[in-house]
């Protein structure tokens, strides 16, 4: 069920400037979206052996962890500490540990603990006499990384380890299967492989633009800028581009049959494909019209 968010993304950009920032925004917050729920799949439906005093542990934890984003405690050691911790708090209770990332991560604080003005005020001060010692070098760094937000500096410090480490040893190990010898007929025939298939390249874009036609029409949500209907199902279309974590649904679904979870990968790599390709010609296409004479005709 997850959309990977590289993959997706990367089709997108192929694309260029045909396709608006809006609707580039659209698919990023739904990848994550995505992401979420099959992790929470994950937790609840994968889950043998349910251990609560663990599960308390962690809950506890992540309260204590709570209370001091509530004191302003921006000190990221802590929340090393306490998230690894946390970690295998999760891992011991049964529920899946990928969980205890999501949860973390939705905590993890994204507004800046001090405005810039302060930083620059004090910069201000400190170089008036066009001299720095160490003390106000050292205040000047702390007021310069409290004025970007923990989150976002998170993010750039383990973008180049989560995407050139860990996401290709996560896709190796998970996407291991053999095609030779009538492994991909088989697998074409099988009904695990279709299924997937169905939902990937069908299922994706007939949910999503279906619920967000429901949205709109409610008065829930408005139409992105500059997007038009035939763009919403594109995205919808390559929004059916799983890979690593539908790869590891897929282990966890049939982990007593290696030759069902080979059809399912093989249904998951191969209806990735189709969706990539049905996403980017209708994107194509749709993008040819101006997306307000499209939103006009569509009423909405």
């Amino acid at each position: 069920m997850a959309t990977d968010i590289a993959f997706a993304v990367g089709v997108l950009g192929v694309l260029g400037r045909r396709i608006p920032s809006a609707a580039r925004l659209f698919l990023l917050t739904l990848a994550i979206v995505d992401d979420i729920g099959a992790i929470i799949v994950i937790a609840v439906f994968y889950t043998a052996d349910l251990s609560w005093g663990w599960l308390g542990l962690a809950v506890g934890l992540l309260g204590v962890m709570a209370l001091l984003r509530a004191a302003r405690v921006w000190a990221i050691p802590v929340y090393w500490v306490l998230g690894i911790v946390i970690w295998f708090a999760v891992l011991e209770s049964g529920v899946h540990a990928t969980l205890a990332g999501v949860a973390i991560g939705l905590m993890t604080p994204a507004v800046a603990l001090l405005k810039p003005d302060v930083a620059k005020e004090f910069a201000r001060g400190a170089l008036r006499d066009n001299d720095l010692d160490a003390e106000e070098l050292h205040r000047m760094r702390f007021l310069l990384a409290e004025s970007v937000p923990i989150a976002e500096r998170l993010q750039s410090r383990l973008h180049p380890v989560s995407s050139y480490v860990v996401l290709p040893v996560f896709a190796l190990a998970n996407a291991g299967v053999a095609l030779g010898d009538g492994a991909l007929g088989d697998a074409l025939s099988s009904t695990v492989a279709l299924g997937i298939g169905a939902g990937l390249v069908l299922g994706k874009p007939v949910g999503i633009a279906l619920a967000c036609f429901i949205a709109i029409r409610l008065g829930i949500a408005r139409m992105p800028e500059d997007t038009n209907w035939g763009q919403v199902i594109g995205v919808g279309a390559v929004a059916g581009i799983g890979f690593t974590v539908s790869l590891f649904i897929a282990g966890l679904s049939y982990p007593g049959s290696a030759l069902l979870a080979d059809d399912a990968k093989v249904g998951i790599l191969l209806a990735s494909v189709l969706a990539a390709v049905i996403g980017v010609v209708v994107l194509l296409l749709a993008s040819r019209a101006p997306a307000s004479e499209n939103a006009a005709e569509s009423g909405v």
